[in-house]
């Protein structure tokens, strides 16, 4: 698991963009998840992480990712246990 919690990304949504920080990021079976929390709209109060598959060029900051929505309900279920497993260990 890679903690970057100073990181800060724009994310393109369908309702504009919004900056999120990055709370993790992790591998299952050779793909990429990424944790981020929303820091626009309603910072601070009650804002869920979000989980995303992603791809990146530039693995070192972030820079030039494609986050892609996990849209098949048993691949969210898996990455999101391995992100339970994560925040667990971490605490």
């Amino acid at each position: 698991m890679r903690e970057n919690k100073q990181i800060i990304i724009s994310v393109e949504t369908g309702k504009g963009k919004i900056d999120c920080a990055v709370i993790c990021s992790f591998e299952i079976d050779s793909n990429d998840y990424i944790a981020l929390m929303p820091l626009t709209g309603n910072a601070g109060k009650n804002q869920e992480i979000q989980l995303f598959r992603y791809t990146a060029l530039d693995n070192s900051n972030y820079e030039g990712i494609k986050i892609y929505t996990i849209e098949d309900d048993t691949e969210f279920e898996t990455a999101l246990e391995a992100f339970d497993e994560l925040m667990s260990e971490n605490n």
